[in-house]
This record gives structure tokens, sequence and C-alpha cells, in this order.
């Protein structure tokens, strides 16, 4: 707690702080489980607001069953991070709360939604925060900040009692560390399903932590070093990024896998930009209209970002019927990346964390902008870095993966050239809505 206050105020990373609540809680928080009355202090009963200026005020009626979880392993929240306004926007600059900066280089920013919780991992002040992630707002703040950033499958972590799916199953829970192990160790406190989920990630065979040592041998891992077909609006990657893959790449080969560069063309997917940014701007739509539900008013445009308001509208003309056509060209999508997995036979794809060499540059004036593009699978995606470069916004790699990706991760991170210090001489952490402390924080420094 005392690391939050010498170094939010150059970060503004943590917007509510729960000093209180944690100290309580990491005072008797074994006699707490116990008594079963460890899951109804934080989160519920502190304010919600979604980085919204319409919602400022509101104060959570609930936990939710991830944050109960959480709680429930002897995680300790001490505090609530910065995020864009309903998580729409890929930086953290949200009206409300003012801008998070990334504590590697100030004048660049910590990405988004997930930036509070990526920055405040990054400086160091815990190891591991809360983010969610549909369109890249775990990924890519794990790569700008330097971090490891873990997209679970989907139906891996529970979304209930409010949710059964978010956006039609584009939104997963998970969260930012500074190791390969303290992202496994907190994916078996949170996953598995909850009563009434609507489906629900096949059972792992073992706990993810065990993954993490468990040597799996040779892999086959395919590289992407161009844009398939209608996945983004631009023709090819960055040279910085490209140069990213392929040094990953070739760390692969060097622990002994089976690598090779795949044509685009296999995951090539016309037209699923449109059915995503269809999706999303109706999961956005949907956000507001819930927050006008629970809060008994319409919201104004002078009370939404413009990109929401933009959003909003956008939803509100969208039909059912295009909707669901959107809906099932995702689905399609995801069927034809799974059959090139089991068809060819592959463990891993490697692929750019950022498609443009500008991902770190703050840029308050998107708040106007459109939402960024990204086809969303439902399979597990971790962001992997390999370069000891101080370019922290373009030298990450993307790692997409059906199966043994904790193992391939762990062994890669071993071996990658890692740059050397702390951001700011100092650290903080917390999370795309709250911040986890544990009392190991040290252990296997798989380092990300």
């Amino acid at each position: 707690m005392g690391r939050i206050e010498q170094v939010n105020p150059k970060l503004n990373s943590v917007i509510h702080r729960l000093y209180d609540q944690a100290s309580e809680t990491a005072t008797d928080w074994t006699s707490q489980i116990q008594a079963g009355t460890a899951g109804d202090a934080v989160f519920c009963g502190v304010p919600f607001v979604e980085g919204c200026r319409a919602v400022t005020g509101y104060v959570s009626k609930l936990d939710s069953e991830l944050v109960r979880r959480q709680k429930a392993s002897g995680l300790v929240i001490v505090g609530k991070t910065n995020t864009s306004e309903f998580g729409a926007m890929p930086t953290t600059e949200p009206l409300l709360y003012g801008p998070t900066v990334n504590p590697w280089n100030p004048s660049l920013t910590p990405a988004g939604a997930s930036g509070g919780s990526a920055a405040a991992v990054a400086a160091r002040v815990v190891p591991m925060a809360h983010g969610n992630d549909g369109g890249g707002s775990i990924r890519t703040p794990a790569s700008c900040c330097g971090i490891f950033g873990l997209e679970p499958s989907r139906g891996r972590n529970p979304l209930g009692p409010l949710c059964g799916d978010i956006g039609s199953g584009i939104v997963q829970e998970q969260g930012l560390t500074l190791t390969v192990r303290d992202s496994a160790a907190l994916l078996d406190a949170t996953s598995g399903p909850d009563i009434g989920d609507p489906y629900f990630a096949p059972p792992k065979e073992r706990p993810f932590l065990e993954e993490v040592a468990r040597d799996v041998g040779c892999l086959r891992i395919g590289f992407l070093n161009a844009v398939p077909e209608g996945w983004q609006d631009i023709a090819e990657f960055a040279p910085a990024c490209a140069d990213a893959v392929r040094d990953a790449a070739q760390l692969c080969d060097r622990l002994g896998h089976n690598v090779e560069e795949i044509s685009p063309s296999a995951l090539s997917h016309p037209g699923i930009a449109d059915a995503f940014r269809c999706v999303f701007n109706c999961y956005i739509g949907q956000a507001v209209a819930n927050w006008e539900r629970e809060l008994g008013k319409q919201i104004r445009e002078d009370e939404l970002e413009p990109l929401t308001w933009a959003s909003y509208q956008t939803a509100r003309k969208i039909p059912g019927p295009e909707y669901v056509v959107a809906v099932e060209e995702i689905q399609r999508c995801t069927r034809k990346i799974a059959r090139w997995y089991h068809d060819g036979g592959y463990d891993l794809l490697l692929s750019p964390d950022n498609a443009d060499s500008t991902n770190g540059t703050r840029r308050p004036a998107m708040a106007s902008g459109g939402p960024r593009q990204m086809a969303d699978t439902g399979q597990v995606i971790r962001r992997l870095h390999t370069h000891a470069e101080h370019d922290w916004s373009t030298r990450y790699v993307c790692t997409v993966a059906l199966d043994h990706w904790w193992h391939a991760n762990r062994g890669a991170l071993r071996s990658a050239p890692w740059r050397r210090g702390y951001p700011l001489q100092t650290g903080i952490t917390v999370g795309a809505g709250q911040a986890l402390g544990r009392e190991d924080a040290n252990g296997d420094a798989t380092r990300g």
C-alpha cells in the first residue's frame, strides 16, 4: 500500500483504494475462510462504475463468482484500477479518471482496456491483477507493459451470477501477472464451471501450476508473419512486429520444437472484421442499456464518451437477424482455426501482438475513434515477450494454443533475453477493477 502511494501519482493506475479491507483481510483471512465469511467485504460494497461518468457513485451490491473464488483462495484485494469506459478502448484514458501512463515510459500508453492493471503489475507493487479481454484488453496491455497476459479459453472462468456469457462469448476473465507460474496459479484458483453456466471449458487434466513444470517434448509450432485476409484493414505487419515473431520462432526452434512459417491464406476469413464490429457495437450498446435499467434513468450523450455513444447508437440500429448472422460468422471463423490446429497437428500459433509500431503512443483523441478490430476465436491467447529492446510497444508476440502452452511459454521465457531493471524504480499492481496481492510474491522467476 505504501508503494501504491509512492507511485500512483505518476501512473494514475489505482482509482479506488481498499486499504482498510485489505489490512483486515490480510490479518485474518485464514479464519475468515474457515468461517465462510471471506466473500463479502471487498468487491461488494465498493464503487463500481466501469470508467463511466453516467455511473458515478454506484456501489456494487454483490461479489461476482470470480471475485468470490479469488478471495476464497487467499488473495488480498488492495484496490481497483483504471480502465477505459466499458472496456471499449485499446488505451486507458477515460474522461472520468484521466489517463494511466506506462511505467516504463510515461509518454506511452499502457494500452487498454486493462491498462490500469497492467501498469500496476509492471510497476511491481503486486505480482498479479485482474483483467478481462474481448478484443485485446488483457493481451495488448501485457504487451505494452512487458508482463504476462492470458486470455483463457471460452468458459474456463465463471462470469456469473449476472452473466452467462458476455458479447456472445468474446469476453473472458483472468489477469495479468509477472510470471507464468503466477498466471497458472491464479487460473487454478478461479477456473471451473459455476452453477447455471450455459457452457464451460473441458476439465483440466491436472492443476495448471503442475503444467508449468511438465516436459511435453517437441511441439509443432506455426508462426504467422503476414495478415490473413479479412482480419484487419491493414495488409501487412510493421517490420519491427514481424521481426519479433521471427525471433520468437527462432527461440522456439533452439529449444527443440518443430517450427514453421504458415501461409496467411490458411487462416483467412473475409468478413470477420465486419462481424466483430457488429458484435462489439452491440456489446457496448448492451452495457449502456443494462446501466440504464440498473440506474432507472436514460443515459444522455453528454454522460458518455464519443466512441461509447457512437457504438450505442449504432447498436440500436442493428436488426436482430444481422446480429445473429455476425455471431455465426465469428463461430465459423472459430471452427476454421480449430480445424487448422486439428488437421495440421499444430500445438501453438505465434503471431505479432500488435500489427503496427505505433500502438505504444498515447492517443487521447482515440476517444472519438473506431473500435479495435480483432476476431475472437474463444481459444486461449497469451503474450510472450522475447526482446531486450527498449521499444516495449512493438516487440511482443502473441501465442494462440489449444494445449501445451504453459510448458512452451515457460521454456521460452526462461531462455529469452530479458531487459533488466524496474520501471520508475518502484512498483504498483492492481486490476481492471481490482488489485490482488499475495504473501508469496517470490518463487520461480519465470518473468514476462
